[in-house]
């Protein structure tokens, strides 16, 4: 419940991407863009969620692009504009591992 009220605070006032406005789990059922999809889709996304942690390519996006963020944020920020630009890249960033995690 936590989340779900963190995710409605950043979305009322700054106007930004949830998890829940690309994919929300109700039990079993997982609905995408507001869609529920079939059993079928959903056991091939959960193969691809895990198949793409193994990748190389996730590791850059998951690890390399926080580490990137994270450096630009404290070490090279010149103003408050930069502070917000590293917290919304840390974001989305969140809500891309996020979006895994539920299908996992």
């Amino acid at each position: 419940m936590k989340k779900r009220l963190q995710n409605w605070i950043l979305k009322s006032l700054f106007n930004t991407i949830t998890i829940d406005d690309v994919i929300t789990k109700n039990g079993k059922i997982i609905f995408i863009d507001g869609e529920q999809i079939t059993d079928g889709e959903y056991r091939s996304l959960v193969n691809e969620a895990r198949y793409l942690e193994t990748m190389r390519i996730w590791k850059i996006i998951s690890g390399t692009l926080r580490q990137q963020a994270q450096r630009k944020m404290f070490e090279e920020s010149q103003c408050w504009d930069d502070m917000v630009a590293g917290k919304m890249m840390l974001h989305s960033i969140g809500v891309i591992e996020n979006i895994v995690k539920i299908l996992k």
